[in-house]
């Protein structure tokens, strides 16, 4: 439906990556953050990206936290960096699809 994805094996990726396609006019709609990746973790990605949103560097983007774990301690530091919400791994098709339609990028 027109979607159109970019994959980061790390948060630095993630990170760099964001940046550059915002930089580029790329619009983004979405970020599907894992909170645990190596070299730099979905935490700490999310810190980043969102302080970056807060001073004006990048646009608004809703970030979604992804994890097989989903212990109340851990859930919270993840929406304290500023994750909108987190979604249990693995991720379903029916669970993405309903991500898409609440962020308004998936009609039918």
């Amino acid at each position: 439906h027109g979607c159109k994805t970019v994959l980061a094996y790390n948060g630095k990726e993630a990170v760099d990556t964001t940046i550059k396609l915002c930089s580029e006019s790329v619009q983004l709609g979405l970020i599907l953050m894992d909170c645990e990746m190596p070299i730099m973790d979905g935490i700490e990605a999310t810190t980043i990206l969102k302080e970056k949103m807060k001073k004006g560097e990048l646009p608004e983007i809703p970030i979604v936290g992804l994890s097989a774990n989903d212990y109340e301690t851990k859930t919270q530091k993840w929406l304290e960096a500023g994750m909108s919400e987190y979604c249990r791994k693995p991720l379903v098709e029916k669970d993405l699809v309903d991500l898409l339609k609440k962020y308004k990028l998936f009609h039918v």
